[in-house]
């Protein structure tokens, strides 16, 4: 045999023959990436991670990776389109993520989405998340999700970061410890009896990109001090620094409404726009520290 061709021989011999085991993988990896496109019925909830994750179908067909670090967490379809979470065996460090999953992703597309989307568009809408063991580290949905219903989580430890697109009517962060950072992308509207935001006891820090409207019997309560300890930036949240609060929008809270700290405002409150309904405004330790780019009025 030629030394040509037993090199020739040897190279063949070396080169890739996949098995059939690792072309099942493959294919298998190919069906998966059609698999949400193929079988995504809207309202559907699987099971993700041994427990761990949900894969939830908006009415939209799009389908969302709900997960949580250490713990494990269920989920059940409600009526408009909404979903509930319940959270089991949480703890301190435990982050409740929630990311879209889509078929073919480009570079810089990691929150572009299908266009069939029409009520939040690309969004989940959270109807309720319930915190079984009181304590969770972070609930993050900064762009992915809007919160339409009630936060739950009662224990004493403190929640290092809430994060939602938007809040909407409905909703309600009811905590029974601090609550470190609480970032909106857009806005908050908090409307109707026993809604709204009730914090155990701080909420450090506070960026909202639009305008914060409570009304019709809802209530924004801070337990005890807005700004009591300073926060670094979160994620992909606004910078801060030293501010309790920045607020893009405007701050109204209409007759029915309360906006209240029970005890002080320990850095400044940041409002880039008006204060409306400021007599519906109780900061109970001192007065309030409000910087404010527009007008105040009662």
């Amino acid at each position: 045999m030629s030394e040509r061709r037993a090199n020739r021989l040897r190279r063949e011999g070396r080169a890739f023959q996949p098995s059939l085991d690792g072309q099942m993988r493959l294919e298998s990896k190919i069906l998966l990436s059609h698999f949400h496109q193929a079988l995504g019925v809207p309202g559907q909830v699987r099971t993700a991670a041994g427990g761990a994750a949900v894969e939830v179908v908006t009415p939209q067909g799009q389908t969302f990776y709900v997960a949580v670090s250490s713990g494990r967490i269920t989920a059940h379809p409600m009526a408009g389109g909404r979903f509930a979470f319940d959270v089991l065996n949480s703890n301190v460090d435990s982050v409740l993520s929630i990311s879209p999953i889509v078929d073919f992703r480009q570079i810089r597309s990691a929150h572009t989405f299908d266009p069939r989307a029409v009520l939040y568009p690309n969004m989940l809408n959270v109807g309720s998340i319930t915190v079984h063991s009181g304590t969770i580290g972070q609930i993050v949905g900064y762009r992915d999700a809007v919160l339409s219903g009630p936060i739950i989580s009662t224990g004493t430890s403190r929640i290092d970061r809430i994060a939602f697109t938007q809040i909407v009517p409905g909703a309600a962060i009811i905590t029974g410890g601090d609550v470190n950072t609480l970032d909106v992308l857009n806005g908050i509207t908090l409307s109707g009896a026993k809604t709204g935001f009730a914090i155990g006891r701080d909420l450090n820090a506070l960026t909202v990109g639009g305008n914060i409207t409570v009304s019709n019997n809802a209530v924004f309560s801070i337990g005890r001090d807005a700004g009591l300890t300073p926060q670094l930036n979160h994620g992909t949240g606004p910078l801060l620094s030293g501010q309790s609060a920045i607020v893009n929008g405007n701050l109204v809270v209409n007759t029915g409404g309360k906006f209240i700290v029970t005890r002080r405002i320990d850095q400044p409150f940041v409002i880039n726009g008006s204060v409306m309904g400021a007599s519906n405004v109780f900061v109970f330790g001192g007065p309030p520290f409000f910087v404010v780019g527009g007008t105040i009025t009662a």
